[in-house]
């Protein structure tokens, strides 16, 4: 059981306590029902006296409550064999009624009877039969009832939990699959750009070698989480921009515009590289000279608002198409978030394309250290 369930956070003990405390609040009924009927008659009797008794008779029921409990468990009445457990359960309801009786039969003597050696086991048993009998069946049924009622309960409850926590690996095995959809994708552009150096520019390519193997062990370094701070996503992207200044040189610049207040914030691993790459391939690699990509965070009130623009072409008529980076952006966001996330891709007031994603503002502990102020002197940089 998880431990956010409520069941797991309440003692083992508490359903044996409160099974005893119905039970006692019977027996209490009972007491005072005694004590008042008793003295009604003119034959009153002492109030420990009815306390003892009333509380007796139910305790007994308590303990038959134990084997009442077992037997709803192990024989249901479902539509399975119905009929069989059905007269199952009408023989079990005789056998338990006379068990009952004969319980009853030392807490008579004990506590009510005035002349315990005259009320005879044989003199008792009619007696209890003729005017007890019907009821302790009916009791039983009730018990049955209570206990079929408590495990439905139960079982429901433990489909519901098993319920929630498929559908979250579900969704943690679908967020996976669009990690691995896009670790590839990014992985493949970055070795094509390299190839493009290795007969031209030795020492270029070299670097750009170096620098893949920074983003591969930031990568490893977040395999398996969902959300890091903000800081690690820039150092991230640091690394990412770097491979690409190496292939485009002056044709690529880039800005960072961060509040400090930020950096700090929890984002989906990997949210900034597909954004700034396909601004790269759509807003710079589509123009002829130098274009621009601008990166902006900023806090909302509770969200955390990210945007990347670029100085490209814009976007052409209709619908904008969305490659495997932004489609798969798109797809985490929703799994992560539900309804509660913002994504729009459209077209910049001065021309280019804006992809703006709005998230929760969430800040986590985390003790790794970042490169942030690297990410910003990078930005100063170009």
């Amino acid at each position: 059981m998880e431990k956010n369930d409520p069941a797991a956070r309440r003692p083992w003990w508490s359903g044996w306590a409160l099974g005893v405390g119905a039970w006692t609040l019977l027996g209490l009924c009972q007491a005072a029902q005694s004590y008042v009927s008793y003295a009604a008659e003119g034959k009153p009797i002492p109030g420990w006296r009815a306390l003892a008794l009333g509380l007796s008779l139910w305790y007994g029921w308590a303990l038959l409550w134990v084997f009442v409990s077992l037997l709803a468990r192990r024989f249901p009445l479902e539509q399975r064999d119905f009929a069989w457990r059905l007269a199952f359960h009408l023989v079990a309801a005789v056998v338990f009624a006379f068990a009952k009786i004969l319980l009853d039969y030392p807490v008579i003597l004990a506590f009510y009877c005035p002349t315990p050696h005259l009320l005879t086991l044989q003199v008792f048993l009619p007696m209890a039969v003729g005017d007890q009998f019907h009821t302790y069946v009916l009791i039983y049924w009730a018990m049955l009832w209570v206990a079929h009622a408590l495990n439905y309960h139960h079982l429901s409850r433990e489909r519901a939990l098993r319920t929630s926590q498929l559908e979250a690996r579900l969704a943690q095995a679908q967020l996976q699959l669009l990690k691995l959809q896009l670790h590839p994708h990014f992985l493949f552009n970055t070795l094509n750009s390299i190839s493009a150096l290795i007969h031209t520019d030795v020492e270029l390519a070299d670097r750009m070698i170096a620098r893949l193997g920074d983003l591969l062990r930031l990568a490893l370094q977040h395999f398996g989480a969902e959300e890091v701070p903000l800081r690690e996503e820039l150092e991230f992207l640091q690394s990412y921009l770097e491979i690409e200044q190496a292939r485009l040189g002056p044709r690529l610049g880039f800005d960072l515009d961060v509040e400090p207040g930020t950096v700090e914030a929890r984002v989906p691993t990997l949210i900034l590289q597909p954004l700034v790459e396909n601004a790269i391939r759509h807003g710079v690699g589509a123009r002829p000279g130098p274009g621009q990509v601008a990166v902006r965070a900023r806090r909302e009130a509770g969200w955390l608002c990210l945007e990347v623009r670029d100085t490209g072409p814009g976007l052409t008529s209709g619908e904008p198409e969305e490659g495997v980076g932004l489609s798969n952006t798109r797809a985490r966001l929703g799994r992560l978030y539900g309804d509660e996330y913002q994504f729009e891709l459209a077209g910049g007031p001065g021309g280019g394309a804006v992809v703006r994603v709005v998230i929760p503002f969430r800040v986590g502990a985390d003790g790794r250290g970042g490169a942030v102020q690297n990410a910003y002197s990078y930005a100063d940089r170009r």
